[in-house]
């Protein structure tokens, strides 16, 4: 596995739409890269270039926050652990939204490692008092 760090819109329209293809239909991850085409993203490729799984980085009055998905078939695979081992190397500091016990269990290992780095926020909490996270990222 190999990952590579770029501006969304600095990869070629073949991975971009692989990107897109590879997170939720109606998820903020395609929301946001749309909006903002300079959002940076760290991608993980499998030896064979298949889009294993991606993490973006974007910035919010909040903070730099993180968003990763893992194509399924590659999940347990230590391959969001990577892409936010990348992010962490560029970033000082990032928060990230637990929505789910995979997520919450995934961000408290790497909480775990970079102690003070990542701060995990609750999507639920955030979302009641803020509203959309979209509202911020535009």
């Amino acid at each position: 596995m190999r990952v590579v760090s770029k501006a969304f819109r600095t990869w070629s329209k073949k991975v971009q739409r692989r990107l897109l293809y590879a997170t939720f239909e109606n998820g903020s991850m395609r929301f946001i890269v749309r909006k903002r085409p300079a959002t940076r993203t760290f991608v993980a490729f499998s030896d064979g270039s298949q889009v294993m799984g991606w993490l973006m980085v974007f910035p919010t009055p909040f903070g730099k926050c993180a968003n990763v998905f893992v194509n399924e078939r590659f999940r347990g695979r230590g391959v969001a652990d990577r892409l936010f081992e990348a992010a962490l190397r560029r970033e000082q500091r990032l928060f990230a939204f637990g929505w789910d016990p995979h997520s919450r269990g995934l961000f408290r290992r790497v909480k775990k490692r970079h102690p003070g780095r990542l701060v995990i926020r609750d999507w639920q909490k955030f979302k009641a008092r803020y509203g959309p996270l979209q509202d911020y990222c535009l």
